[in-house]
């Protein structure tokens, strides 16, 4: 099967994503009560109007609204996908797959209460509201891998290879790398690299397990003391930070590049190591004193690559994810406004850490 009905109805929905224009009409808002009339005549309205039969605060009335909006594109994605694009489906949800469990699990390992986790979860991919509130109330982590492995989740099987080594350390950082490390291992080898979809989904796969890597360099550098041997992680725990199948960074290099003690020297250092022009640019320009920047800039910068492609290529894979990911970014910029005019953040300020649609038109290259 083709990708043909899920593009046919995902362009109507890309015509209605909101431009700049729009956005600074937002930020203009002097209230949330003004942002939510604002969305009421958008896309959002439908939803918005039902929020507000539930709720009387405009906070509540929005944040509703655009869970409900993403929890709907979830579910149209995740049904109509193509058969025998299932996998390649799968990754694109696996990032709030892992988010689901990483929440499950260290909720549960520090007593919270079900439904306090219920209300931090997402439903996506494999992981349907029925599945989540199972997770939820399960006693511990045996008992949530348990049910994974007996469900048939892929996530039961790599948890089982992990949870033993957290039970004996109770590192939790560990077990997080641990599942990401199994789920970019799962989805390599369960893709076929041979497709155009495969090609394209192990490409997206080998950018983001870069991007980990490269971030988990910057995230060390505060934990690495200038002393004479610059080391104060055992040589043991950096190596096992790293995860293998990127395409730009080597593990030997990773190794070498922990011991660094200052990041704009480490950015500069990753930048001649990479051989990738468009990567190294972006690396230069990025703000060392803002890693939470830094991380939506990369996000920024993987949501440039597929647009540019499924320009390329309009009909398939790529103009899925391409969608997936300017849907998410507008919901991460309405939520971030929401916040803005809440505590009255200055308009300028706003500004510099919005990150702007790409319509079709724009020439830029990722």
């Amino acid at each position: 099967m083709t990708y043909n009905y899920l593009i046919a109805r995902l362009r109507a929905r890309k015509a209605n994503l909101f431009q700049k224009k729009e956005y600074e009409d937002i930020i203009a808002s002097n209230s949330l009560s003004q942002m939510k009339d604002f969305l009421r005549v958008s896309s959002y309205g439908p939803l918005i109007e039902a929020a507000s039969t539930r709720f009387d605060n405009s906070e509540e009335v929005i944040l509703y609204a655009l869970k409900q909006d993403t929890l709907k594109l979830f579910k149209f994605l995740w049904e109509h996908t193509p058969k025998g694009e299932e996998q390649a489906m799968k990754f694109l949800f696996s990032k709030w797959e892992i988010y689901n469990l990483k929440v499950i699990l260290r909720g549960i390992h520090k007593g919270v209460h079900a439904d306090v986790l219920k209300e931090k979860l997402i439903p996506a991919g494999e992981f349907t509201e029925r599945r989540l509130n199972d997770l939820a109330v399960q006693e511990d982590l045996v008992s949530v891998v348990r049910y994974l492995t007996t469900a048939g989740s892929p996530y039961g099987r790599g948890l089982e290879s992990c949870i033993g080594h957290f039970l004996r350390t109770g590192h939790f950082r560990d077990l997080e790398i641990d599942l990401d490390r199994f789920s970019y291992s799962y989805f390599q080898s369960h893709i076929n690299k041979w497709s155009t979809t495969g090609k394209a989904t192990q490409d997206l796969i080998r950018l983001k397990i870069d991007i980990v890597n490269i971030l988990t360099l910057m995230k060390n550098i505060g934990e690495v003391h200038a002393d004479a041997q610059h080391t104060t992680i055992k040589p043991k725990v950096r190596e096992e930070q790293f995860i293998e199948g990127g395409g730009r960074l080597k593990k030997e290099r990773f190794l070498e590049l922990l011991r660094m003690t200052s990041l704009d020297d480490l950015l500069r250092k990753l930048s001649d190591s990479l051989r990738d022009p468009k990567f190294s640019e972006f690396l230069l320009d990025a703000d060392p004193d803002d890693l939470i920047l830094t991380e939506e800039r990369f996000e920024d910068f993987i949501e440039r690559i597929l647009f540019r492609n499924a320009l390329q290529d309009p009909h398939g894979f790529y103009f899925v994810a391409s969608f997936l990911y300017l849907k998410m970014r507008e919901v991460k910029n309405l939520r971030f406004i929401l916040s803005s005019i809440k505590y009255k953040i200055n308009f300028e300020e706003v500004r510099l850490h919005l990150f702007y649609p790409l319509i079709d038109s724009d020439k830029r290259s990722a």
